[in-house]
């Protein structure tokens, strides 16, 4: 199985390390990485090319659907997940840009098995 690097750009420092301690035992990751602004987001992800970019919605402002996909032309090869509150998970972002939309609330009991289909994903 091969292992993939994540990106985590939350605003919460609570579920960075709530996301982290899930991710850390979970087989096929090979190290965690944080991102604390849309810039150190976009510069991270061009320079560690993740295999898992996990971000949520109140870090990217007002326009996320333009910065999700600046940040799918820096990282093309990542998988992306973003993370949301109900209202803006009702919203259309665009085909073809995210990977996956999860609510804010679900996202810590749905991570280990979205990171298990990742990696099994990648390794197939």
């Amino acid at each position: 199985m091969e292992t993939i690097k994540v990106l985590v750009a939350v605003k919460s420092e609570a579920l960075a390390r709530v996301i982290q301690h899930i991710l850390h035992g979970q087989a096929g990751i090979s190290g965690i990485d944080f991102a604390d602004s849309e810039q150190r987001l976009m510069e991270q992800a061009q320079r560690l090319c993740p295999g898992l970019i996990i971000v949520n919605s109140r870090l990217l402002g007002r326009d996320a659907a333009a910065a999700l996909t600046q940040l799918k032309r820096a990282s093309p090869q990542s998988k992306l997940i973003l993370t949301c509150n109900f209202e803006e998970f009702s919203r259309s972002i665009g085909s073809g840009i995210v990977d996956a939309r999860v609510l804010d609330e679900t996202l810590v009991q749905q991570l280990p098995a979205i990171a298990r289909r990742i990696c099994c994903d990648d390794a197939a």
